[in-house]
């Protein structure tokens, strides 16, 4: 049997050796994100950028206090959960709101959320995964 040598052995399979193949493709399988799964429990939490005391100021920059809440004197936590998806991104389609104060306070909820900006996505054994976060909004009486 006639020897082939590496060079035709590496054009055999589109110019790259076996083993820069083999290491292409387990790069790209520790890269891939988790196929489809929802994690709540992670081993790193989602992070807003810049922390927790970031979150808290987008918020209380953000909410605009609807005239009927106004009206009717509502205040309190409207509690509501999403996903934040592989890239950080909130998955839109995923908001609910858990706990409604009602008045159009559910409503401006889901609006922050909406237009939040991009997140560090949670991790789980070292692979970015999506993850169900949830989120409590406070909505202070307004002040006369």
């Amino acid at each position: 049997m006639k020897r082939i040598s590496t060079r035709k052995r590496a054009k055999a399979v589109g110019g790259i050796s076996q083993a820069k193949l083999m290491i292409c493709i387990l790069l790209w399988i520790l890269t891939q994100p988790s196929h489809g799964q929802t994690f709540i429990n992670t081993v790193q939490e989602p992070a807003f950028p810049v922390g927790q005391k970031a979150l808290a100021n987008y918020l209380r920059q953000q909410v605009r206090y609807p005239k009927a809440a106004e009206q009717a004197g509502v205040r309190g936590r409207a509690f509501a959960s999403f996903v934040i998806d592989t890239l950080g991104f909130v998955e839109i389609s995923t908001i609910k709101i858990l706990k409604g104060l009602g008045y159009g306070c559910d409503e401006e909820a889901v609006r922050m959320i909406r237009h939040m900006p991009r997140w560090t996505p949670a991790t789980n054994s070292g692979k970015v995964c999506a993850v169900r976060y949830n989120l409590p909004i406070y909505f202070p009486a307004r002040q006369e």
